[in-house]
C-alpha cells in the first residue's frame, strides 16, 4: 500500500499533516506509543480512540496510524498505511562546532534544513551526544522528516573525513570561492566543514583542505558566529544540489 517516496524535496507521503510523532519501530501492524510523544498525542493534540495520526521510524518508513486505545501511559495504536521513503541520493553531512547553548541550537536546525549526518569537530561528552539525539528526533518530528540524522560523534570530524567515507567536501574560508557557483556531484556523502568559535589552527586547515576533493568556499563578508557560518554553508549546499533533489 502507498508508493516509494525518494529525495528530501518530495512532499510528505501523507501531504503536510500537523505534525508526526517519531517511534522506535514500525516494522508490525500495531504498536505502543510512550513518554513524550504520547503526551503530545493526547495532550497537545487531544486525540482519543479513533484518532489518526502520522509516525516515522527516523529510518525511511512513516505511517498513517489510528488510535485504539489510551491509558494513563501511553497509547495503543494500528497502522492504517505504510509507505517506504527512500534515503535521497545525496546527502549532506555538517561538521561544525558552537559553544554551550550554541551547538544544541546548531543540530536542532541542521536537522530541520535537511542535513543528513552531523560531526562534531571534537568529541562531545556522552550527555550531550544524548541530548543531540533528543533535539535531533524533535527536529524530525517537527519537519516532517523520515530520515534521522546521524551522529558520528566518536571520533574528530577531521578522523572521520580521513575514513575515506565521503565524495568531497566544502572547507569555509573566506579566501574561497562562491559556493553557489561550485557544482555538487548528483550521489554521494558530501561534508560541509565549518570552522569552531575560536577558527581552525592553521594544522587542522591544512589538514581539511588537503583532504581528497575539498573546496574552499567563502560565505560572504561578513563576520559570522561559528553556528552562523555552519548553517549558512549548510543553506549554500542545499541550493545548489537543489536540482539534484528534484530530480532524484
Amino acid at each position: 500500500m502507498g508508493a516509494d517516496v525518494t529525495g528530501p524535496r518530495s512532499p510528505h507521503p501523507f501531504g503536510q499533516p500537523t505534525t508526526q510523532v517519531v517511534v522506535a519501530s514500525l516494522a508490525g501492524d500495531s504498536l505502543r506509543i510512550e513518554g513524550d510523544e504520547a503526551k503530545h498525542l493526547v495532550k497537545s493534540l487531544r486525540l482519543g480512540p479513533g484518532g489518526t495520526c502520522v509516525a516515522t521510524d527516523g529510518e525511511g518508513a512513516v505511517a498513517r496510524l489510528v488510535l485504539r486505545a489510551v491509558d494513563r501511559r501511553g497509547v495503543d495504536a494500528d497502522v492504517l498505511e505504510r509507505v517506504q521513503v527512500d534515503p535521497p541520493p545525496f546527502r549532506l553531512w555538517l561538521a561544525a562546532e558552537a559553544e554551550g547553548a550554541r551547538a544544541d541550537w546548531l543540530v536542532e536546525k541542521a536537522v530541520e534544513l535537511g542535513a543528513w549526518g552531523f560531526c562534531p569537530l571534537t568529541v562531545p561528552e556522552p550527555a550531550r551526544i544524548e541530548r543531540w539525539r533528543r533535539l535531533a528526533r524533535a527536529a524530525l518530528k517537527q519537519s516532517l522528516g523520515a530520515w534521522a540524522l546521524r551522529l558520528a560523534a566518536d571520533r574528530p570530524a577531521l578522523d572521520t573525513a580521513r575514513l575515506g567515507v565521503f565524495t568531497g567536501l566544502w572547507l569555509g574560508d573566506p579566501s574561497g570561492g562562491d559556493p553557489l557557483a561550485e557544482p555538487l556531484p548528483g550521489q554521494g556523502d558530501w561534508l560541509l566543514v565549518s570552522g569552531p568559535p575560536a577558527g581552525f589552527t592553521p594544522v587542522d586547515d591544512r589538514a581539511f583542505g588537503g583532504l581528497p576533493g575539498a573546496r574552499r568556499v567563502a560565505l560572504g563578508p561578513r563576520r559570522l558566529r561559528a553556528e552562523t557560518a555552519a548553517l549558512a554553508l549548510l543553506v549554500a549546499a542545499a541550493l545548489v544540489a537543489r536540482p539534484t533533489w528534484e530530480t532524484g
